[in-house]
C-alpha cells in the first residue's frame, strides 16, 4: 500500500542522522511522494519529493555505486512535476540545471535516456517562455 510505503519512508528518514551511509537510500521516498501526489493531488507531496531527491544528492558520496546522477534526474523530475502544478518558472530553471548536469555527469553509452530528460526540460521552457511572449506582445 502506497500509504504505508510513504510512512515507513518518513519514519526510516526520521531515524537516520546526517552523514550516515544509509542517508542517500532513502532516495526512494521521493518517488512514493510522487506516486502519491499523482493519486491525492496533494502538493505538499512534491515538495516532499524535492526535499527528499534534494537531499539524497548531496549526500551521495564521490564514488558511491548509485551515482549522483541518478539522483539528480529523480530531482529534476520532481521539480518538473512542481513547475506543472504551480507554473512557477524557478522549477523549471532548476529542473534544467540538474538534467544539465546529469548530462555533464553521463558516460557517452548512456546518454539517450538522460538528453531525452533534457530535451523535455528544454522544450517544456521555451513553450513556458514563448507562451509569455506572446501575452506580453502588443498587438499591431
Amino acid at each position: 500500500d502506497l500509504e504505508d510505503a510513504v510512512a515507513a519512508w518518513r519514519r526510516a528518514e526520521n531515524h537516520v542522522l546526517d552523514g550516515h551511509p544509509a542517508l542517500p537510500q532513502l532516495d526512494n521516498f521521493g518517488p512514493a511522494l510522487q506516486a502519491r501526489l499523482k493519486r491525492l493531488g496533494n502538493l505538499e507531496d512534491v515538495q516532499g519529493a524535492i526535499m527528499s531527491h534534494s537531499r539524497a544528492v548531496e549526500t551521495t558520496p564521490d564514488g558511491h555505486r548509485d551515482t549522483p546522477a541518478i539522483r539528480l534526474m529523480d530531482l529534476g523530475h520532481a521539480l518538473q512535476t512542481r513547475f506543472q502544478q504551480l507554473g512557477h518558472l524557478e522549477d523549471l530553471e532548476e529542473a534544467l540545471a540538474a538534467s544539465t548536469r546529469v548530462v555533464k555527469m553521463t558516460p557517452d553509452g548512456q546518454l539517450s535516456t538522460r538528453l531525452n530528460s533534457l530535451g523535455h526540460v528544454l522544450l517544456t521552457r521555451f513553450e513556458r517562455l514563448e507562451k509569455a511572449s506572446n501575452m506580453c506582445a502588443k498587438p499591431l
